[in-house]
């Protein structure tokens, strides 16, 4: 395999996130604890703390509908920097927006993250890792003016769809490690990204309804493939026109 692209002249990467799901002793025992705990996480201790609408629903209610229970019902912001985390009784994620730092910064900060969950809980087990970059490519930066600008196509009864589209499809790229591909017109992205992006391409990696762990160093193994595999699904979207003209060659 081809050495992948260590960055862009201009990055597209308008948000980075690294989810974890979890179950505990004290999830179940005590969990109001559980998101107080997180939120001391020296590494955002500082940060503003945002109770999310999710929080007004009873915990009990929460804890026995699947579906709420994952949510987070607590945002940390750091005002001064593009950081921020969402926490709730089983889940945590860490989110680095634009400007996006790049692999080398953000992958330790992750690190410091994992160690801190699988140290401040009883019976910790990991039950689902999620890695997602949100792209957004526009004319100026990265002279990309729709999605025929990317290295796929739609066809229909053997004519090429021509026009906005919203595009999803998965890619198992190992039995720990599936992807999916969303790939979007302004037409069909929602919120502040739809006013300046000509592109959408989110890649979400995520692992099996089965998975679940208790070894910290396999949920660092998992990112780091992910982030790998989320790179070559990116980069297979581009021309070679894309790559010569977009990819930062040398220091």
């Amino acid at each position: 395999m081809l050495a992948l692209p260590i960055e862009l002249h201009r990055d597209a990467i308008a948000e980075a996130i690294c989810e974890v799901r979890f179950e505990c002793h004290e999830s179940v025992a005590v969990p109001e604890i559980v998101v107080g705990r997180l939120a001391d996480f020296p590494f955002w201790r500082d940060y503003d703390q945002v109770r999310l609408p999710i929080s007004d629903v009873p915990a009990p209610v929460r804890a026995s509908d699947p579906n709420l229970k994952i949510q987070p019902t607590l945002e940390l912001r750091d005002q001064h920097s593009n950081r921020l985390a969402k926490v709730g009784v089983n889940v945590l994620s860490y989110h680095r927006l634009d400007p996006y730092p790049g692999w080398a910064t953000y992958r330790p900060e992750i690190d410091q993250v994992v160690d801190f969950l699988f140290s401040a809980f009883k019976s910790f087990k990991a039950t689902r890792l999620g890695f997602r970059y949100v792209n957004l490519f526009t004319a100026v930066d990265h002279g990309v003016v729709d999605v025929s600008n990317l290295r796929y196509s739609v066809d229909i009864a053997g004519d090429t769809l021509i026009g906005p589209q919203n595009l999803n499809y998965l890619q198992i790229r190992s039995d720990q490690h599936s992807v999916v591909v969303r790939i979007a017109s302004p037409e069909f992205i929602t919120g502040p990204a739809s006013k300046k992006a000509e592109v959408l391409v989110d890649l979400d990696v995520f692992t099996p309804a089965d998975f679940e762990t208790d070894d910290v160093d396999v949920v660092k193994s998992w990112i780091e493939e992910a982030h790998t595999y989320e790179k070559e699904e990116f980069f297979r979207l581009f021309t070679d026109e894309m790559m010569q003209r977009l990819v930062k060659v040398g220091p």
